[in-house]
C-alpha cells in the first residue's frame, strides 16, 4: 500500500494555498501551517512530501519573502499550479447584512490588496482586520456571528465553514490569478 501524499500548504482548509494543492493533489493530506516558514520546515524536516507556496499574484506581484525563503533552502520546483483567485466578501449565513453597518473586514494582507478598489468604493470606513489566510479569516467572521463583520475568501472557504456569499468577485482585475510552486527536498 502506497502511503497518502501529504502536502504543507500555508493556513486553515479553504485556504488559497490549500485551494491550489488540493486542484493538483485531490487525494493528497494537507498539513496547513501558519507562517511560510513553517511550511517550508515541514518540508526540510520530513512531515511533508511537498510543500506548495504562492510566488506571484498578478494583481498584486511576488508574494513578500517566499523567494527568499526558498533560496534560503535547498528545494527543488516539481511543478506549478496557476490558480485563478476569485474574491468573495463573506458573512455570517443568518444575519442581515447592511453596508451602512460592516465595522470590520477580515482577511489575508493579499486578499485586502487585491480588493482594494472594491473596498474603497464600498466599505471605506471598514477596518480591515489581517488574518494568518483568508480561510481562518472566513471562519472567524462564521464563528463569531456579528452582522458588523465579513471576510474576504473563497467559495470553497464558504461552503466548508458555512458562509453566506454577500458579493462574489469583488477583485479589481477579473483575470486575477495567483502561480504556485510545488517544492520537494533535493
Amino acid at each position: 500500500m502506497v502511503d497518502q501524499l501529504i502536502y504543507a500548504v500555508l493556513g486553515a482548509k479553504g485556504s488559497w494555498s490549500h485551494a491550489a494543492a488540493h486542484s493538483k493533489y485531490p487525494t493528497g493530506q494537507r498539513l496547513g501551517c501558519s507562517d511560510f516558514e513553517q511550511v517550508a520546515n515541514s518540508l526540510k524536516s520530513g512531515r511533508a512530501d511537498i510543500a506548495i507556496f504562492p510566488v506571484q499574484n498578478s494583481t498584486t506581484g511576488p508574494i513578500a519573502g517566499v523567494f527568499e525563503l526558498l533560496a534560503s533552502h535547498d528545494f527543488v520546483q516539481t511543478d506549478e499550479i496557476v490558480l485563478p483567485i476569485e474574491h468573495c466578501l463573506i458573512g455570517s449565513p443568518n444575519l442581515g447584512v447592511s453596508e451602512a453597518t460592516i465595522s470590520r473586514i477580515f482577511s489575508h494582507p493579499q486578499g485586502f490588496l487585491q480588493c482594494m478598489q472594491f473596498l474603497i468604493q464600498t466599505y471605506p470606513n471598514a477596518a480591515q482586520i489581517p488574518e494568518t489566510d483568508t480561510a481562518t479569516a472566513v471562519q472567524r467572521v462564521i464563528d463569531e456571528g456579528l452582522s458588523m463583520q465579513l471576510a474576504i475568501g473563497s467559495t470553497f472557504a464558504a461552503g466548508l465553514y458555512g458562509g453566506k456569499i454577500i458579493k462574489a468577485d469583488i477583485h479589481d482585475q477579473a483575470d486575477n490569478t495567483t502561480r504556485f510552486v510545488c517544492m520537494v527536498r533535493r
